[in-house]
């Protein structure tokens, strides 16, 4: 190589982004209850999840549909989910998720 040129690193596949311990916790989370039916970048039977407002997604997965601003969930075209979440998810693992569906 030249002089001032960098060495290229090859890699095959993607580059998964560098996650804390919460995001590689939200990350088993989100493989193991929220993978089936959402991705993070493609709307499936679920609405994509990445970049979701933190508040949003508190709301959506904390709060009874019925206490719910229904306006911003249309926005995004959430209308599937009806698992009240706050049963079985603790708010450490709640934001191990948010941190997983907003790594870059």
């Amino acid at each position: 190589m030249g002089c001032g040129t960098e060495t290229p690193e090859f890699f095959c596949g993607t580059v998964s982004p560098e996650l804390t311990e919460n995001g590689r916790i939200g990350k088993q989370i989100f493989n193991a209850n929220c993978a089936a039916c959402h991705k993070l970048n493609k709307n499936m039977t679920g609405p994509a999840l990445a970049k979701m407002d933190s508040t949003l997604l508190w709301n959506w997965m904390t709060l009874n549909n019925k206490q719910i601003d229904s306006s911003k969930f249309s926005e995004l075209g959430i209308d599937y989910h009806r698992i009240q979440w706050s049963e079985s998810i603790s708010s450490t693992e709640l934001l191990g998720l948010y941190e997983y569906i907003n790594a870059e």
